[in-house]
């Protein structure tokens, strides 16, 4: 298996744009995730997050009580 040269990632907010810059990049022949999320009725185009990353960010949040849909302080 060949290593990338460089890794591009993208962070930011729900609703920000990074599926749109994720798709871009797929169009610019960037090698995207393979476990991207598929479309949704809030994204028809799809997701193109590794879900294996959305699930370890969610497993990070939990821990501390905190979900990414509720702005406050962890518990």
């Amino acid at each position: 298996m060949t290593l990338p040269s460089s890794v591009l990632f993208i962070v930011g907010m729900h609703r920000s744009g990074t599926s749109f810059l994720g798709e871009c990049c797929g169009a610019l022949r960037w090698t995207i995730p393979r476990d991207a999320g598929g479309p949704a009725a809030d994204n028809p185009r799809g997701h193109f997050e590794p879900q294996a990353v959305v699930a370890l960010n969610d497993a990070l949040l939990a821990e501390t009580g905190a979900i990414w849909q509720r702005i406050a302080p962890p518990t």
